[in-house]
């Protein structure tokens, strides 16, 4: 029987079977998509505690509503800070202390950044119309043939127009002395929009700056951006069915107690935990369980990428 069954299979029949056999021991590689938190192109800005938008010509309307894009995206999330959820009992005990007086802490200048911008807008604005020859009918729907007759012609004249918004500048970001945290970044964005109707130049300028501000913002401070992230097998599997199906938090408690209760925890229930942690934007108890892994599993490729993800972000 083995040896007929060895003649009708060919070599490359025999590599597929052999594949299928260890991926079904195996088993597939599981994905988790969560709104992960990303370093910045420049992480110089970490070691600054606040960032004061500087708008030279505040009251003009270009220059405020760069300030106003700005501030959105540069308070979003705050680096190396990205705070855990309290618990109720704390809630609770916050509410009862309600009335208290509150500290006001002030940041060293050499821990505060200055964010400048020079801004100009140019918009350009082309129609185009066209004119058509159309025949003229008149109908009478109770004649059962011909009811239409050619009565003449008209001239119809339609068109399109075509709106472009052209946005150009610079932004500078300095420290209290006026030396450059990082070069100077310039401005050059342009949208456009054609058709019968178009939005007026005010929207399109909104979404140029919007744009832009975004586009710094990932430059200075991490962002937020959805990535996809391999959940490790090996350890708890009712907690990887809880990544798998988002319940994050429900993941959390039973891994930390099968990790504190264990005197030997998996290496994968503790990245597990790390990447529930991180799934919620909680990253520094995420940056110690990911440590822990790597520490059981040195070199793992899987846990190196989420610890090199969060480790460029917290600062130890």
């Amino acid at each position: 029987m083995i040896i007929g069954l060895t003649k009708i299979l060919t070599r490359r029949n025999l590599v597929y079977l052999i594949g299928g056999l260890l991926l079904y021991v195996q088993g597939c590689a599981k994905y988790v998509e969560f709104e992960a938190v990303l370093p910045p192109e420049n992480n110089t800005l970490a070691k600054y505690q606040k960032i004061v938008i500087v708008n030279s010509d505040r009251g003009k309307h270009l220059n405020d509503l760069m300030e106003n894009a700005l501030k959105t995206q540069l308070t979003s999330i705050y680096p190396g800070n990205v705070k855990p959820g309290k618990a109720i009992d704390k809630i609770g005990t916050e509410i009862k202390l309600f009335n208290y007086n509150p500290k006001i802490m002030s940041t060293p200048e050499e821990k505060t950044a200055y964010l400048s911008y020079d801004l100009k807008a140019d918009e350009k604005l082309n129609r185009q119309r066209t004119t058509s020859r159309v025949p003229l009918q008149s109908c009478d729907y109770l004649r059962k043939k011909n009811p239409c007759r050619v009565t003449g012609t008209a001239s119809l004249a339609s068109g399109t127009q075509t709106l472009t918004v052209i946005l150009t500048g610079k932004i500078h970001l300095n420290d209290g002395t006026g030396n450059a945290i990082i070069p100077t970044a310039p401005i050059q964005k342009t949208l456009t929009d054609s058709g019968k109707i178009i939005k007026t130049p005010s929207n399109l300028i909104f979404s140029a700056i919007n744009q832009v501000a975004v586009d710094y913002a990932k430059r200075i401070i991490p962002y937020k951006r959805i990535t996809s992230s391999e959940i490790l097998r090996g350890g708890d599997t009712v907690s990887v069915k809880l990544i798998e199906n988002k319940a994050f938090g429900l993941a959390i408690n039973r891994l930390d107690k099968i990790v504190t209760n264990n005197d030997d925890p998996d290496f994968e229930d503790y990245y597990n935990l790390g990447l529930s942690y991180e799934a919620l934007n909680e990253l520094r108890p995420a940056l110690e369980y990911y440590l822990r892994a790597d520490e059981r599993e040195s070199g793992n490729a899987v846990i190196q990428a989420s610890l090199k993800r969060v480790r460029r972000i917290v600062q130890e």
